[in-house]
């Protein structure tokens, strides 16, 4: 799944309408969610779970129960403000967070793949590393889809 779908929001970011948005409106960060929403969904055949939009300046974090057996993708994309976006996955083991898997490659969007074994609580740190040339904050897109 990783790998299909990874091309896919490579393809997307390529095609975006974010350098014709303006600064500080979420325009061009809907229409990138709208195109992944479609491709997830209709060429894939995905499920989306939860997908958010909102600002970030350097960390968020989210938290979702995923259901064991199951294969998830978790997906975050930033706007023309944003240069590179990281994802970190932690899963609640022994009363602290654990990271479990992580996507820090130098791109404006991020995904991993997760397949608990167990139903259990994880946390999605999304991470704005580098912003465009005077910019401090910029939207971004978090989702998360299934089979």
């Amino acid at each position: 799944m990783r790998n299909g779908i990874f091309a896919v929001f490579a393809l997307v970011m390529c095609g975006s309408a974010q350098a014709q948005s303006d600064d500080i409106s979420m325009a061009s960060i809907i229409a990138d969610a709208e195109r992944y929403v479609q491709v997830v969904e209709h060429e894939y055949g995905q499920q989306i779970v939860r997908m958010e939009l909102d600002l970030i300046s350097s960390t968020k974090e989210a938290f979702r129960t995923l259901s064991g057996g199951l294969e998830y993708g978790i997906a975050a994309f930033g706007d023309q403000n944003i240069k590179d976006i990281d994802l970190k996955i932690y899963k609640f083991v022994n009363d602290q967070w654990v990271l479990i898997e992580k996507d820090n490659k130098r791109e404006k969007f991020a995904m991993v793949t997760v397949r608990p074994e167990v139903t259990a609580q994880y946390m999605i740190e999304i991470s704005a590393y580098e912003f465009a040339e005077n910019k401090h904050v910029g939207h971004y897109g978090l989702m998360i889809f299934h089979p």
